[in-house]
């Protein structure tokens, strides 16, 4: 007993050690980075309009990497004690910062701000050939706390990001490479097949129960079915991990193209992989996560993480991504910080309408974020929401 015990306890620890390294479904080690792999992935999504941007940091100097078609380029700024408060503002994991500086108020009242912190942080994190794109994508592979930034909110020439370029985020510039070769051998048919799953109240522990309840999760749900009427859904009290470690024992759940979870995701700043979607009377871990077998094209987690603690490194999110690209998904829809789900759920509607138009990810995603600007959402509202992975 004692022996099998701790055979399972090595293979456990075998199996975090193998996620910590940037590796994805089938694949144990990624290749090593090949410019022109990159480029062919990037211009099959996008023909020609797209900008790559690999960042780094170090204690005084910030450098951005930016690849196209053509060329490679390297540009280095200040990255001082100034700069550095300038991204702990926009990256904060206090409400009251992040509708400081999203929303422009402090608890509903209008405060006069001595700088604008998004077109600062634009002109400081955006290289001149990123802030001159006014179509096509940008793909970003950020580093650290770079991971928390809604780039799509930084501010050029006084219009948002998101209202220029369609925004994309991957771990890595080696990772977006391979999880596009991952999604040419796994092509499936046209029409996509949902499947959501879908929780109002959490009720399975001490944690679940200061979860706030979801009030407007029903009805995105109701939309999600309304665009794609043949969607499998399992709301409420049919949202069982038991369930899901079935259909997946089964391989029923490689048989959707997307799976939507509109509930709450709970991340963790010092410890990602004690990360779980909750579910109502209980959760799909991290490592339930991993062992997985999907042919996703795309993963949705529409609701708000919460318990990021203080003074994350910023990984939390690839973390809970890599688990699900691990586990064979190719692109993942998610919420930086908490969002109000009415806010989640109007996003959520338009973005769907998109993807049920045939638009590719991160164009479905470009479009509800425009549309919600356009309503007169702020960016507290539509910001937080960022398409991982091959969009």
């Amino acid at each position: 007993r004692a022996l099998k015990a701790l055979t399972a306890e090595h293979a456990r620890v075998a199996q975090e050690l193998g996620l910590a390294r940037p590796s994805f479904a089938g694949v144990p080690v990624l290749d090593p980075f090949a410019l022109d792999a990159l480029r062919a992935a990037a211009s099959k999504n996008w023909g020609d309009a797209w900008l790559a941007l690999d960042y780094f940091f170090d204690a005084t100097r910030l450098y951005i990497v930016s690849v196209d078609q053509t060329q490679v380029r390297m540009d280095v700024r200040p990255w001082g004690w100034a700069e550095k408060q300038l991204l702990a503002q926009a990256t904060h994991l206090h409400p009251d910062m992040r509708e400081l500086v999203f929303n422009g108020t402090l608890h509903g009242r209008r405060v006069a701000a001595r700088e604008n912190i998004l077109a600062r942080l634009g002109e400081l994190v955006l290289p001149p050939r990123a802030q001159e794109l006014t179509h096509g994508a940008l793909l970003i592979a950020p580093h650290q706390l770079l991971h928390q930034l809604a780039f799509q909110a930084l501010q050029i020439d006084g219009t948002f990001l998101a209202e220029r370029v369609q925004v994309a985020y991957t771990p890595t510039l080696q990772g977006y490479a391979q999880l596009c070769q991952n999604a040419a051998a796994n092509e499936r048919a046209a029409s996509d097949t949902l499947f959501v799953c879908g929780v109002k109240t959490f009720a399975h522990d001490d944690l679940a129960r200061n979860l706030p309840t979801l009030r407007h999760t029903r009805r995105e749900v109701n939309e999600i079915r309304r665009q794609y009427p043949s969607a499998t859904v399992l709301w409420q009290s049919r949202a069982q991990r038991a369930r899901l470690l079935e259909w997946n024992q089964t391989e029923r759940l490689r048989d959707f193209s997307i799976l939507h979870f509109a509930t709450h995701a709970t991340l963790y700043a010092d410890t990602p992989q004690l990360g779980a979607i909750e579910l109502s009377q209980d959760a799909l871990t991290f490592l339930d996560i991993t062992n997985l077998h999907l042919n996703a094209r795309l993963v949705t987690l529409s609701a708000c993480a919460g318990n990021l603690g203080r003074g994350g490194s910023g990984d939390e999110w690839v973390s809970l991504a890599r688990a699900f690209f691990y586990a064979g998904a190719r692109a993942l829809v998610a919420s930086l910080w908490e969002v109000d789900d009415e806010s989640t759920t109007k996003l959520m509607e338009l973005f769907y309408k998109g993807l049920a138009r045939g638009e590719s990810i991160a164009a479905a995603l470009a479009f509800a974020q425009r549309e919600r600007i356009r309503q007169g959402a702020s960016p507290l509202q539509w910001a937080p929401f960022v398409a991982i992975g091959n969009v």
